[in-house]
């Protein structure tokens, strides 16, 4: 078997002429050692075993200077590979080169995004926009110039990235998305992995996109300038998930006939670069999504930097039904297993509050609401048994594992009333859903 020296590990070298891999350890090595190892065609393990012993190249193969695999410095995805190398993100290469991104907007967002799916190696790009070059687009919009003035948007985007990345396909479509069904109808034909939108023009057209992008269950990312601040958020994964209207209130009537919109370059690069890594993370299925259920506004100028979440819990709509009912859930499993395993109430009491605390996280999203969240849990619980041990039954505490304890039978018992009413109101208001779907299909076909 031939081996190679690993190209993703950095080589320092310090005044005498001996080199070690940071990243690995402290060990220092003659560099005319290393550089017999930079042979591009790798070398047998028999003869690096001949010339260094058994012992040494073992140690280079469990810390992965040498691998078994010959890596291209020179190739055009080598630093990205190595990103993934380093994070162990196996398999990213492949995703990326048979995903499909549709681009709504090709003005100071999108074509930001676009150079960076490019960049990428994603597989098939969507480019949509119904506008022209014009010279107050320069100051912001990338890879556009004078010679381009006049000409559509996302033609000339289109063909100046398929010159930077051949091996990425560019769609270039000229349309103006001015109704639902136009939104609907490009979905469909371009049957996108994930949906960028860049643009705000029409006004409903945020609302559109949740609508098609409900039905056709296709997931989103979204950033668009108000004013002098930055919008970023949210990311639409399908139900159960926050969507832009949910945010703010969109009204059909209103639409921007005039004024000149502010912004600065570097404000559009770093939106750009947010939606880039959101559609990243969203294609290979790694990392933690910034934008899920929240918008993030920000002002460069200012610093000044505030989170808003979206209330999933209203009962007129089923979004965040499900996490609830099965976080509560798993809380009487926790609770259940570890009377019937644990035999310890203290022990019982700890795994039942460190899952309140990890729950609340994943429902609330900020840390400072889980906190909230996990303490109104404990004092809610402290109070209620407190009262049903010294009020009701008058007994003396003994023990503080007495108390704690009964701490999670009450909440137990109110959760699975919870429990109870959540499934029943799913259930009606799935219902009634669908009663009015169908009423609506019977209009839709009169």
């Amino acid at each position: 078997m031939k081996l190679y020296l690993n190209l993703y590990q950095p080589v320092i070298m310090n005044a005498s002429n001996e080199v070690y891999f940071p990243y690995v350890d402290k060990i220092f090595y003659p560099r005319e050692q290393i550089d017999f190892l930079r042979r591009e065609e790798g070398i047998d393990e028999e003869e690096l075993i001949c010339r260094y012993g058994k012992k040494q190249i073992d140690a280079w193969k469990k810390t992965r200077i040498l691998v078994p695999f010959s890596i291209q410095a020179s190739s055009r995805y080598s630093r990205e590979e190595s990103f993934e190398y380093f994070l162990h993100m196996d398999g990213c290469r492949g995703k990326l080169e048979r995903a499909r991104v549709l681009i709504l907007g090709c003005g100071g967002i999108g074509s930001h995004v676009a150079w960076n799916m490019a960049a990428l190696g994603i597989g098939h790009v969507f480019l949509v926009d119904s506008d022209v070059v014009e010279e107050s687009n320069l100051n912001r919009q990338l890879l556009y110039d004078m010679d381009d003035i006049g000409k559509s948007k996302e033609g000339v985007l289109g063909s100046k990235l398929k010159k930077m990345n051949p091996a990425t396909k560019f769609y270039p479509i000229h349309q103006r998305v001015d109704s639902r069904e136009t939104l609907e109808a490009l979905l469909v034909n371009t049957k996108p992995d994930v949906v960028v939108k860049s643009f705000d023009s029409p006004i409903y057209v945020s609302k559109w996109l949740d609508e098609a992008c409900e039905k056709q269950n296709c997931p989103y990312v979204c950033g668009i300038m108000n004013g002098t601040k930055q919008l970023l958020g949210p990311t639409y994964l399908g139900t159960g998930t926050a969507r832009f209207s949910d945010f703010f209130a969109i009204d059909p009537n209103m639409e921007k006939v005039g004024g000149i919109a502010p912004s600065l370059s570097f404000e559009l690069m770093e939106m750009a670069a947010g939606l880039s890594e959101e559609v990243f993370k969203l294609l290979t299925g790694y990392g933690t999504l910034n934008y899920k259920n929240r918008i993030i506004e920000s002002e460069n100028i200012s610093n000044v930097r505030n989170v808003m979440t979206a209330d999933l819990y209203d009962a007129k709509n089923m979004r965040g039904k499900g996490e609830i009912f099965r976080s509560l859930l798993i809380l009487v499993l926790i609770y259940w297993a570890g009377t019937v395993f644990l035999h310890t109430n203290g022990a019982v009491l700890a795994l039942t509050i460190l899952y309140a605390l990890i729950a609340s996280a994943i429902i609330s999203e900020e840390e400072k609401s889980a906190l909230l969240c996990s303490n109104v849990f404990v004092l809610f619980s402290i109070g209620m048994n407190y009262f049903n041990q010294s009020v009701m039954h008058h007994d003396q505490i003994n023990h503080p594992s007495e108390l704690l304890v009964r701490f999670t039978t009450v909440i137990t018992i109110v959760s699975v009333l919870i429990l109870l009413f959540t499934a029943l109101e799913m259930l009606v208001w799935r219902g009634k859903k669908m009663f009015i779907q169908h009423i609506r299909g019977k209009e839709d076909a009169i």
